[in-house]
């Protein structure tokens, strides 16, 4: 008859070498699979992936590290799958973004109102480690135009042909930018074409959203208010604020064919083509989450440019309004929607934006932070060290979403990250004492026999 006590030990051999072996193939398995992943389509920069591998390569090792030294290594089915199941709800979590908890738009998308949840403004703590953009040496010549109380349009429009004469003064004068939409006719549009045309400049204005029937939507206008003014020298003036209002980035163009374009991505190309430069930025995302300049000058005065007129050589005039009702709240403070576009066009001379890190990454810190809770949790660690791991883990991440904000200006969120390793660490110590499971060869003392070796 067979020897039923050596086949059950050959049996629970070959058990615990095919558990060692998964617990060391799943996390390195998943680390090849994932890396490969996004590599291909997730980051589109091969250095951001060590964000991601690292990570999950110090899990595998003290994967590994643990099984060598601990004679009672991870034994019970009971917690890969919990551990399994926890990982990939907060990677499906993150990625898909079902809980909306994202603090910075994807393209074509707002972000929604969920203040209960968390506010948008939660995010906003990245901007302290945005640097800013360095000066551009095409920069914009910015000028603010008074408007008294009551300014009719007709005034407006004469200052605008007045400040296009000015320019006229200057030398080799790249173009000029209306930070406005003209609204229907008036009695000064004879004077304005007048200037525009005898100039032979580059002059662009925009226009806003337009109402039919009580529906709003963005389109150009079927005549333009001014006759002088060709379309292809209109861009749209909207912004993208967010649940909160906030202005924090900016839509380049509407429609998937990108045929309206945004006032900054059309003063941005007229200065790119001036230069022969190449229009790296605004071939990227539909979504310009903007910068400011490390020298914030002041936008000039009409009396200023007309007491110098050679601020304009060789640049770029971008003409705002002085008004209440043309100030936005933005990550840098109260500013008019001028200055908010001329920010956009730096950022777009500069190819210098916030780009959006993949939700990969999130999933992957998921997956890591929590993977190693686990294996302290296994190792018997006591509760008091994994409340410090924990915390530490997650000052680490933070860390490494504001160093990649201060070096690459990439934007990582952190929240489902931090939700899931508090959570997990919250389970992990009400769990643990059902799941582990002590080796009849290293039993555990118990309070028993230590109160009798203590008499």
């Amino acid at each position: 008859m067979p020897n039923d006590s050596g086949t059950a030990e050959r049996l629970t051999k070959y058990r615990e070498r095919l558990l060692e072996t998964a617990v060391l193939t799943v996390p390195l398995g998943l680390i090849s699979t994932l890396g490969n992943a996004i590599q291909k389509s997730a980051l589109g920069a091969p250095w951001r992936i060590l964000w991601i591998v690292v990570p999950l390569a110090v899990a595998g090792w003290l994967t590994y590290r643990f099984i060598k030294r601990d004679p009672t290594p991870l034994r019970h089915w009971r917690w890969a799958l919990l551990f399994g199941a926890f990982s990939s709800l907060f990677a499906v979590l993150s990625v898909s973004d079902l809980l909306l908890w994202r603090t910075i738009a994807a393209a074509d998308r707002t972000i929604a109102a969920r203040p209960w949840m968390l506010p948008v403004r939660a995010g906003d703590w990245h901007y302290w480690f945005a640097r800013p953009l360095p000066p551009d040496p095409d920069a914009l010549v910015v000028v603010m135009l008074e408007a008294p109380p009551g300014a009719t349009t007709e005034e407006l429009r004469r200052r605008e042909a007045e400040v296009i004469r000015l320019a006229q003064q200057a030398e080799q004068v790249i173009g000029i930018g209306f930070d406005v939409f003209f609204v229907g006719p008036s009695a000064a549009d004879a004077e304005l074409c007048d200037a525009i045309v005898a100039s032979n400049l580059a002059v662009f204005s925009g226009y806003t959203r337009q109402v039919v029937d009580a529906d709003s939507y963005v389109e150009l206008p079927a005549r333009p208010p001014l006759p002088c003014q060709p379309r292809s020298q209109q861009g749209h003036l909207l912004g993208f604020a967010d649940a909160d209002g906030r202005v924090r980035a900016q839509q380049l163009w509407f429609r998937s064919t990108g045929d309206q374009p945004s006032f900054s991505l059309i003063v941005a190309q007229a200065i790119q083509e001036r230069f022969r430069r190449t229009a790296t930025a605004a071939s990227g995302e539909n979504i310009l989450r903007y910068l400011p300049p490390a020298d914030r000058k002041p936008p000039l005065t009409l009396e200023q440019l007309a007491a110098t007129p050679t601020l304009l050589n060789n640049k770029f005039l971008l003409v705002g309004i002085q008004s209440p009702l043309d100030r936005f709240d933005t990550p840098f403070g109260q500013l008019p929607g001028t200055i908010i576009q001329a920010y956009a066009v730096h950022s777009l001379l500069t190819d210098r934006t916030i780009t959006r890190a993949s939700p990969f990454w999130s999933a992957a810190m998921v997956f890591a932070t929590c993977y190693v809770l686990l294996l302290f949790a296994t190792q018997r660690r006591s509760s008091r060290f994994l409340l410090l791991s924990a915390g530490l883990m997650s000052v680490l991440v933070v860390a490494a979403a504001a160093l990649s904000m201060l070096v690459w200006h990439v934007w990582v969120e952190v929240v489902y990250c931090l939700t899931a390793v508090w959570l997990w660490l919250t389970i992990l110590l009400v769990a643990r004492r059902r799941l582990l499971v002590v080796d009849p060869q290293h039993p555990q003392p118990s309070t028993t026999a230590i109160a009798a070796d203590s008499r």
